[in-house]
């Protein structure tokens, strides 16, 4: 069976997916007071290695007020436990859901220049303007 030989060969990995909107009845401009401690658990998230992705969604090219972050995690209890721990969700101003997602396809693309150690996603290496020149 084809379908079944073109599965064998997927990635298969685990990943959580959390989806974050404003909490009902919570002025989405009380997160701001929390967004330092928000952003440092991101950032910290992504070099220990939990961050996957993470951003607000968009329509129209403009952010909405809901967020997604893609974790790894050992299990759905420690993603859950990532998740409720994260800033604005500690502090009652955003709500999320959790969901399993096994990513199978896809593609990333990476590129480093070694010269500048500069480097980008999907494409040419980014720059700073002033390497531009």
């Amino acid at each position: 069976m084809e379908a079944k030989h073109m599965l064998s060969g997927t990635l298969g990995r685990t990943l959580y997916v959390v989806h974050s909107e404003p909490a009902e009845g919570v002025d989405p401009a009380a997160g701001l007071a929390y967004l330092e401690e928000h952003l440092r658990r991101l950032i910290e998230w992504e070099r220990n290695g939990v961050l996957f992705a993470a951003g607000p969604y968009k329509r129209e090219g403009k952010p909405t007020p809901r967020a997604l972050y893609i974790l790894r995690a050992a299990s759905l209890a420690e993603a859950t436990r990532l998740a409720a721990e994260e800033p604005l969700h500690k502090h009652g101003v955003r709500v999320f859901t959790i969901d399993e997602w096994a990513l199978n396809q896809g593609r990333i693309n990476v590129s480093l220049d070694f010269s500048t150690q500069r480097g980008g996603l999907d494409g040419a290496p980014q720059y700073p303007a002033h390497l531009n020149d």
